[in-house]
């Protein structure tokens, strides 16, 4: 658990928001991340890359045009007690 929690002071706020959002709407890609949070493209890339070189997210291919991301199932579980317990509102304050 205490991994987990070190990995997390490594992300800024848009990235728990891009977690959260691969997190109920998984998988996804990023184009539809993009749209749904109208923010650009590229930027919604280098981060989902950044958290795939953290090992938190992993690709996964569902369809020739697109890369889908998955959250990886060990960060998962993590995240569901970690959202259940209402800490991600507490590293915002």
């Amino acid at each position: 658990m205490e991994r987990y929690e070190f990995f997390l002071k490594f992300l800024d706020e848009k990235d728990r928001i891009y977690l959260k959002e691969l997190f109920y709407f998984e998988p996804d890609c990023a184009e539809f991340i993009s749209r749904r949070l109208n923010i650009d493209l590229k930027e919604i890339k280098g981060r989902l890359k950044f958290l795939e070189n953290l090992g938190i997210i992993k690709r996964v291919f569902i369809k020739e045009n697109y890369i889908y991301f998955e959250i990886r199932p060990e960060w998962r579980a993590f995240l569901r007690k970690y959202y259940m317990e209402g800490r991600d509102d507490e590293s915002r304050g």
